[in-house]
């Protein structure tokens, strides 16, 4: 068995020199396509490698004959020119067959060229910052072919534009109160970005100067759900002190109904829920009828960027029935890839509503609608990306 590699500029070129040295019947077993990089004030060069197989020999001979079929007509005695008419057919029926398994194997080989995507240094970054490979080959794609030059602000703009986000005066207006519920995996971070919310909504309840310093008693509550554990109760306790704010702690998703009664119609309800399963129906059952115990209810799917974000991705129609208007994304301190929260936007089809980084209330959190996700993702790239893929 003969095998031997042939290179060439093209694939086309690669191919005849196999034809011509084996035939049209060698086997292509390998297409890679190999760069030589440029010396002294030259060019680098793309080459064409092809491994191929010679020819088995002795195939037809130990083909067994087909089987000879008992033909019901009458014999014909056939004159020499049919004869030969007939044999230039079958020669033509040859060439006509070796060249379909030409433009077959050239074809195979092609698409194995194009399947493997040539190295940029955008696309190598991407993939380090946590974005798929299918997305980004399809920003570089996009990127490329619009100008040969890629422009660092324009990518960043393009980022910004495609990134869905929410408004903090859409999930959180001053006219108007709501029960905002946030849900997510044991120990997603949701306790403590709900502190940092109801923290930041009394700051801007002071900044107005419509309410004295330290009472918000009558702009946001506190309502802890989560009684499995005592940690986040404990400490829900000790900033609800703090911040002297409202506290009440409810065993069941129903009794939200009589504290949305007795509340005032501008005060926003912050429900802490406990930590649920995705594969578990019965954990988040009762989370379908919040509809029905607040006029303007909303859900926040809450999700840590330091684990692993595709259970929610295979969830889609079941979350399509919460009324989730957002995606909080919590310990970004700790995971260094900032694509993942694009991936995580991507996965779960929902807007950015909040970020949430570090430990410190308040503050350590990004608004969804103030992130520059564009500026944050290219900070550490060259201002230059240099040449493009062709």
């Amino acid at each position: 068995m003969q095998i031997d590699k042939f290179r060439a500029p093209t694939l086309q070129q690669a191919l005849d020199e196999v034809h011509k040295r084996w035939g049209p019947k060698a086997a292509i077993l390998h297409v890679a396509r190999e760069t030589i990089p440029a010396r002294l004030f030259g060019k680098s060069q793309d080459w064409i490698e092809v491994t191929a197989r010679a020819p088995e020999e002795g195939t037809e001979q130990n083909r067994p004959a087909p089987a000879k079929t008992v033909s019901v007509e009458p014999e014909v005695s056939a004159s020499a020119p049919v004869l030969e008419q007939i044999s230039s057919l079958r020669e033509a029926l040859a060439d006509c067959r070796n060249i379909m398994r030409q433009f077959e194997r050239s074809q195979w080989a092609k698409s194995q060229v194009e399947s493997k995507p040539l190295t940029h240094p955008l696309f190598d970054f991407m993939i380090e910052k946590g974005l798929s490979t299918e997305f980004a080959l399809e920003l570089l794609a996009d990127w490329t072919t619009k100008t040969v030059s890629l422009d660092v602000a324009q990518c960043m703009d393009d980022l910004d534009r495609r990134l869905h986000r929410l408004q903090w005066k859409d999930l959180f207006p001053p006219d108007q109160g709501r029960c905002t519920l946030f849900f997510g995996l044991p120990g997603s971070g949701k306790t403590l970005l709900l502190i940092k919310v109801a923290a930041r909504l009394c700051l801007a309840r002071q900044e107005s100067g419509s309410q004295a310093p330290g009472l918000g008693a009558d702009r946001v509550m506190l309502v802890s759900a989560d009684m499995s554990r005592p940690g986040p109760s404990h400490e829900l306790a000790l900033y609800s002190e703090i911040l002297q704010i409202p506290l009440v702690h409810i065993f069941d998703l129903a009794e939200l109904r009589a504290i949305t009664q007795q509340a005032p119609s501008q005060r926003q309800i912050l429900v802490d829920w406990n930590g649920i399963s995705p594969y578990n129906p019965n954990s988040w059952q009762p989370l379908e009828m919040l509809k029905d115990y607040h006029p303007h209810p909303q859900m926040l799917l809450t999700a840590s960027l330091a684990s692993d974000l595709r259970n929610w991705r295979r969830f889609r129609e079941r979350l399509g029935v919460l009324p989730l208007v957002g995606l909080a994304l919590t310990q970004a301190d700790l995971e260094h890839r900032l694509g993942k929260i694009w991936e995580a936007a991507r996965g779960t089809n929902l807007p950015i509503a909040l970020i949430s980084t570090g430990k410190n209330v308040p503050g350590d959190f990004f608004e969804g609608g103030s992130f520059a996700f564009g500026k944050y993702f290219f900070s550490d790239y060259p201002p230059v990306f240099g040449e493009n893929r062709a």
